[in-house]
C-alpha cells in the first residue's frame, strides 16, 4: 500500500495545489492528513477541493483545527475523521488522536493528555499507522534547531505499545523521517521545500517511507 502523508496544509491553496500534483503523479492508495488542514477557517472549502479527487482521505484536527472541521467532513463520503477510531486499509489499520496544545517549551496533544492516550492503547498493534499532530518528544521536534518541542506523553506512549508508524507534523521546521524503538516516526509537515511523505507498508513488513519535494513536472 502506498500512503500520501501531509500535515500543516493551513488553509493554503499553493499547498492543495501541490498535494493535488502529487497525488496525480504518485498514484497513492490513501491520503492521510496529520493535522492543521486550516488556519481557523475555510474547512468547507478545502474539503470540497480535496473531494473530487476521488481519494480515500484520513484526518485527524491540529491546532488550528476548530471542530466544525467534523461537521465539514461528514459531508463527504472519501474524507473519514480518525479521531480515537479504527480504520482499516488493505490489512492495515489506522488511528489517530486529534488536538495540540502548544506550550512555550513542548506540545500536549489535549488536555489529560495521559488519559486519553491510554484509551487508545486497545487500538494499537504491531501492523497499526497511529496518526497525531505534535510529534514525540526528542524525535523530529526541534523548534530553531535548539528545543526540543514534542509530546513526552506521546514518547512514553509510543515506547510502550510499539505501533509500525507515527505520521505527524506541527514542527514545520524538521519534516523528516526517524525511528524510535520498533516505531517509524515520519513528519510530513508541508513547507517551501517539502510537500509532504510517502510511506509504502504491507501488513508484517517494515515500513519504507520518504520525504517527496515540489511535485514533478
Amino acid at each position: 500500500m502506498l500512503i500520501y502523508a501531509v500535515a500543516d496544509i493551513h488553509g493554503k491553496d499553493e499547498k492543495i495545489d501541490r498535494i493535488k500534483a502529487c497525488i496525480h503523479h504518485y498514484k497513492p492508495d490513501v491520503l492521510v492528513i496529520a493535522g492543521d488542514i486550516t488556519s481557523f477557517r475555510g474547512a468547507d472549502r478545502i474539503f470540497d477541493r480535496f473531494s473530487k479527487t476521488d481519494l480515500p482521505i484520513l484526518y485527524i484536527r491540529g491546532n488550528t483545527d476548530l471542530k466544525k472541521l467534523d461537521r465539514a467532513a461528514d459531508k463527504y463520503a472519501n474524507i473519514q475523521n480518525l479521531d480515537r477510531k479504527q480504520i482499516c486499509f488493505q490489512e492495515i489499520w489506522f488511528t489517530g488522536i486529534s488536538g495540540t496544545i502548544p506550550l512555550p517549551f513542548y506540545s500536549i496533544i489535549c488536555l489529560n493528555e495521559k488519559r486519553e492516550l491510554e484509551k487508545l492503547k486497545n487500538l494499537i498493534s504491531k501492523n497499526t499507522i497511529l496518526v497525531a499532530h505534535p510529534p514525540c518528544r526528542g524525535v523530529l521536534d526541534k523548534v530553531g534547531k535548539k528545543c526540543h518541542a514534542g509530546s513526552l506523553n506521546l514518547k512514553h506512549f509510543i515506547t510502550q505499545h510499539c505501533p509500525a508508524v507515527l505520521l505527524c507534523g506541527h514542527i514545520h521546521e524538521h519534516s523528516g523521517i526517524e525511528r524510535i524503538h520498533q516505531t517509524l516516526v515520519v513528519n510530513c509537515a508541508m513547507t517551501k521545500k517539502h510537500s509532504g511523505a510517502l510511506v509504502r507498508y504491507e501488513k508484517d513488513k517494515s515500513p519504507r517511507a520518504e520525504i517527496i519535494a515540489s511535485p514533478p513536472e
